[in-house]
């Protein structure tokens, strides 16, 4: 009897936590997942970088997520979530990089635009790419955003 009680002992703790895990597990699972556009754009330069972004959140909310890939930098790879300005002449991404605003992309309505990374000495030339923007998922890029998001 004895032997049972021990038992009952160490498991129980055990147990309650693993319920408790799945629970908070499931309960995350279930959590509403923001909506994005449908497509994701992507905007390449001719020495490597691309750059990649995703409507976030309604429309009205003037949000959008913003990863940069192909660079030698710190930013390389990382998905910013940015404010979006569009104004007449171009579109403006503007991230929150130590606790200030930086604008990050500037897109003019013809396609192109440019690529400003902190600490370089000038922006890159990018131009949209159809066929990197066909290769991205909407889906899958909010899930690396959420999961590199709660990593942090």
């Amino acid at each position: 009897m004895s032997i049972l009680r021990n038992l009952r002992r160490r498991v129980a703790p055990a147990l309650v936590a693993v319920l408790l895990l799945g629970a908070v597990a499931t309960a995350h699972a279930d959590a509403p997942r923001p909506p994005v556009a449908k497509y994701v754009k992507a905007y390449a330069a001719g020495e490597g970088a691309k750059v990649f972004t995703l409507r976030y959140d309604a429309p009205e909310k003037q949000q959008a997520l913003v990863q940069v890939t192909g660079i030698d930098h710190a930013l390389d790879g990382r998905i910013l979530r940015a404010s979006v300005q569009a104004t007449a002449r171009d579109t403006r991404y503007t991230v929150e990089l130590q606790g200030r605003p930086f604008v990050l992309l500037i897109v003019a309505g013809e396609g192109g635009g440019e690529l400003y990374l902190p600490g370089a000495p000038r922006a890159e030339r990018v131009r949209y790419d159809e066929d990197l923007s066909e290769q991205g998922n909407a889906q899958h890029f909010l899930t690396a955003y959420q999961e590199q998001a709660a990593a942090r």
